[in-house]
Order: C-alpha cells, then structure tokens, then sequence
C-alpha cells in the first residue's frame, strides 16, 4: 500500500463499443463488485463504492466518449486525504472488468 495524494485517480481505457453498449456493459461490471448506481446522465455514469477497513468509501465516474472511458475514482469525504491506493484499485478493478466480454 502507499501514500498517495491527492485522493483520487484517473484512467482512461479504449473500447469498440456504442454508447448504449459501453453503459451497458459498465452497469453490469459495477454490478458485479456490488458498486450502487447513483447517477446516470447521456455520457456519465456514477457509482457508490461502499465503506471498507481502508476508507469511508468513494465514488467512482464513467465518463464515455468515442472509443474511449474516463475513469475517476474519489474519496467520498473531503476530510480523508489520505487513500492508501484505494482510488486506483477501484479504477483498475472496474477496467479488468469491463474489458472482460
């Protein structure tokens, strides 16, 4: 585990996918790590990850475009400044599995 700072973490990964298909295929990979819907718009999709022994839980945003998905994963409370890598391992879990056909 490490020090990381600011708390949160962005990545981007590539697809072939139409919009309504890459949503799709985000939900059901969300659904798979038990992550809740919070918010759906046309090209965003937020998520709720819950509390665990390494934060008070963070919030994850899809962000579709073009043959690409933004992934940013924050920490849920302004006050934890501290992640200990949890934002980047929520991006690269939902990644693994959304790549996964």
């Amino acid at each position: 585990m490490s020090l990381i700072l600011p708390s949160s973490y962005r990545q981007e990964i590539s697809h072939a996918l139409d919009l309504d298909e890459a949503k799709t295929r985000a939900k059901r990979a969300a659904d798979t790590m038990r992550w809740r819907l919070r918010k759906e718009t046309d090209g965003n999709l937020v998520f709720r990850v819950g509390i665990n022994w390494r934060s008070w839980g963070e919030e994850v945003t899809m962000t579709f475009r073009p043959r690409e998905v933004s992934l940013y994963s924050k920490c849920r409370w302004i006050t934890q400044f501290v992640d200990w890598g949890k934002n980047q391992s929520n991006c690269e879990a939902i990644a693994k599995v959304y790549e996964e056909p």
